[in-house]
């Protein structure tokens, strides 16, 4: 799930919530869980709201799918996610941290966006590059006029009321709402929602969400709302939920509807390409192995090899390379080679050894949790040409973070 599918989701939660609406439940009326869901917040329009959403997602996925390789083996991949979402009909703000676990290592990546809801605008914080970007809104962000007036009990299914321990004690509601509910609900808008997550071969007629709120003792009015997957229902032959649950802490109702876009974020905004493809025609095939009278690359063509071909033996011609083999040619493009990390150099050279194209294709979309020294050997690549801004752009890599590793880490080699 990438950056854009975790702000994709933490909104669309939100406006969910912001789909209940009511007109407040009298004091001397009984109490029900139905009462309390359908006048959740005592007002008839949300116009605006604050809320803290976290994210609680973990799974195993298998490689062989993942990484379109013969192995038996599966990778753990875990993300949490704790961020604030401010949002009015036309504005939506998201800030926060979420922590990434991939292939043993945890990564925190700040996460903040802005969403010109109205002019369907999105604007992401790029943090390594310290810029914001700009690109078409995802079409799975949610806004109010898809759940207005919409959400009631009638989603629900088992609605119960917990029994009241203490006079302090807040009020308890439990149920259950089905895909299939809500998909009757937002129609399209919610096939968008699910494009965020690989769902073909999940069979969502059968999929539930088990929803917990708790409301005010004295005011009756929404406080928190979570909802969970059972992680069996979710599972699919290329991956297995451990965990997937979201929880929302409601701050505030109708107290921002003055949020706007700052200007520092658009004034000097890059523009974002978002477009989708292959990797298998864009690698440049200059870069190969150098002879001893030329400082020249020799030219490798992608076509000469078959989808099990390793990039060392696509570029160096050979089953396995060692640093001394990667410094040999690279010293031709950076003389002072021998200054990068070993960690990056480690990288790249893991790169050649144990991707094919493919594979290396399919790791790509999984840049923005990749190790600084994987960026590094990216950014090296890159640079050479193997990996150029076609690419890049079709695994909605931002050309501005990878050119800022090069000017960071390749340029002082050179």
């Amino acid at each position: 799930m990438k950056k854009k599918g975790l702000i994709s989701v933490a909104l669309a939660t939100v406006m969910i919530v912001g789909g209940l609406t009511g007109c407040g439940v009298k004091k001397e009326e009984k109490v029900t869980a139905e009462s309390l869901v359908s006048n959740a917040f005592g007002i008839e329009e949300i116009t605006s709201l604050d809320a803290d959403v976290i994210l609680d997602v973990d799974l195993d996925a298998d490689m062989s799918s993942l990484l379109g390789s013969d192995s038996d083996s599966t990778m753990n991949f875990a993300i949490n996610l704790d961020c604030n979402v401010q949002s009015t009909k036309d504005v939506a703000h998201t800030k926060g941290n979420a922590t990434v676990s991939l292939l043993g290592t945890k990564t925190k990546v700040k996460v903040e966006n802005y969403s010109d809801i109205k002019n369907e605008i999105a604007y992401n914080y790029d943090e390594d590059s310290d810029s914001w970007t700009k690109s078409d809104l995802d079409s799975s962000s949610f806004d109010f006029s898809v759940v207005d007036n919409k959400f009631d009990t009638d989603l629900f299914d088992n609605l119960t009321l917990a029994k009241i321990e203490s006079k302090d004690e807040d009020y308890t509601v439990k149920g259950t709402i089905s895909y299939k509910k809500l998909e009757d609900l937002f129609g399209d808008e919610l096939d968008n929602l699910s494009g965020t997550v690989d769902t073909d071969d999940l069979d969502l007629d059968k999929l539930s969400f088990n929803v917990i709120m708790t409301f005010d003792r004295n005011s009756k009015l929404m406080k928190t709302m979570s909802y969970s997957v059972d992680a069996k229902a979710f599972n699919s032959d290329n991956y297995t939920i451990n965990k997937f649950e979201i929880s929302i802490t409601l701050n505030s109702i109708n107290k921002t509807d003055d949020l706007s876009i700052p200007k520092d974020v658009t004034k000097d905004v890059v523009e974002e390409d978002c477009s989708f493809g292959g990797l298998e025609n864009d690698i440049d095939s200059s870069f190969g192995v150098v002879s001893s009278d030329s400082t020249q690359a020799t030219e490798a063509s992608t076509e000469d090899y078959d989808a099990n071909t390793t990039l060392a033996q696509m570029y160096f011609e050979k089953d396995y390379i060692y640093q001394d083999d990667m410094e040999s040619v690279l010293v031709n493009y950076y003389p002072n080679i021998k200054s990068l990390n070993s960690g990056a150099m480690t990288s790249l050279i893991t790169f050649f050894n144990n991707y094919t194209a493919d594979k290396f294709a399919n790791y790509l979309d999984l840049y923005e949790y990749w190790s600084e020294n994987d960026k590094i050997a990216l950014a090296i690549m890159y640079d050479l040409g193997i990996v150029d801004n076609e690419t890049l752009t079709s695994f909605n890599i931002s050309r501005v973070d990878v050119q800022s590793y090069v000017t960071k880490y390749v340029t002082p080699l050179q």
